[in-house]
């Protein structure tokens, strides 16, 4: 090789090097995970040995971010909750358990100020004998929500369910599939990513090229194929929804599913096309669904959204769970009378 072809590959490959480093150290295109300190995590290709999204069983759950750093205790099935005893002490006490991810359960608060804790607090205010359970967990879906309902909580003698829905439910649907991910022998297989993800896991200059020159998205797909996988993904989510209401008619279960914001809605702006497009399905359906987006406005803006949403980690604060518990409680006062009888 000539001398001056050494020295023109010698300062691309310093010049790309530079540049990587750059990109490091300002943290440009890092993952969300990689934000709160958690480094890449991959949401493809993964095999897991249950059927069930729950924490370990009697063990720590430990959020050790910049925002929160706490651990709380998971109960025998796997829940941010106190034990469940499976007899009712007091027949004349409805149970309602809460279904969702981490915006059920609580993440970035303590137990007292967790959603469905506020919503007890709404009930028995209301003078409503109710006995609420919060089986929401981090990073579940509708789908593993269903799965948990019918296998985990129909044995706990659930009188009303309250499912809550997000944005991150369609990206999760998106990485793992619809209901065949769960396969024959109790395991369940998320969908395979792209071949190049490896790439993109270690070098920046490598997401800088997929983002801004081949335009991929951030769940790493593009174009036409973003699009019709999103559309595949609500309309899974709509016919597990159905399927749920129709398990919860089937043992006398009152079911609702709620729609909530999330922060990303106020720091962009508007609501996202997707999730426009997920509120219009479920309204013309026969789900009983409340889109929350609209009680939110009032309150919630993008000049004040820090006063209820943490700003890294992205969920609410107690300040928000408090009020997402009020609208919600109201919301389905208002729109299902009698559903807490």
């Amino acid at each position: 090789m000539k001398p001056e072809y050494k020295r023109i590959l010698f300062q691309v490959i310093f010049t790309l090097i530079a540049l990587e480093i750059v990109l490091r150290i300002f943290g440009v295109l890092s993952t969300f995970t990689e934000k709160l300190g958690q480094g890449y995590v991959s949401y493809y290709n993964k095999t897991l040995p249950s059927w069930y999204h729950t924490w370990p069983i009697n063990k720590p759950i430990v959020y050790n971010e910049p925002e929160i750093n706490c651990s709380y205790p998971a109960n025998s099935f796997g829940l941010r909750e106190r034990e469940i005893p499976v007899a009712k002490s007091d027949s004349t006490k409805k149970r309602l358990f809460f279904i969702g991810d981490s915006f059920t359960e609580g993440v970035g608060v303590e137990y007292p100020n967790a959603m469905p804790r506020w919503f007890e607090k709404k009930l028995d205010s209301a003078g409503l004998n109710v006995e609420v359970f919060n089986a929401g967990v981090s990073g579940s879906d509708p789908l593993y929500e269903y799965m948990l309902l019918r296998d985990k909580l129909l044995p706990l003698h659930p009188d009303m369910v309250i499912m809550s829905i997000n944005g991150t439910d369609i990206q999760d649907c998106i990485y793992r599939g619809g209901m065949e991910r769960f396969n024959a022998d109790g395991t369940t297989v998320y969908r395979k990513g792209p071949w190049w993800e490896p790439a993109y896991h270690y070098s920046r200059l490598c997401r800088l090229f997929i983002h801004y020159i081949l335009r991929y998205n951030n769940i790493l797909t593009r174009g036409e194929v973003a699009n019709a996988e999103t559309q595949q993904a609500r309309w899974q989510i709509q016919q597990c929804l159905y399927e749920t209401q129709r398990f919860c008619r089937d043992h006398n279960i009152q079911f609702v599913c709620a729609l909530h914001p999330m922060q990303s809605t106020y720091r962009k702006k508007n609501k996202p096309e997707d999730i426009k497009a997920l509120s219009a399905q479920l309204s013309t359906d026969s789900v009983q669904f409340i889109d929350m987006y609209p009680d939110f406005e009032p309150v919630i803006t993008s000049d004040n959204w820090q006063q209820y949403f943490l700003k890294l980690n992205g969920h609410f604060n107690a300040t928000g769970y408090h009020l997402f518990a009020d609208l919600l409680f109201d919301d389905i006062n208002k729109r299902y009378p009698g559903f807490f009888k």
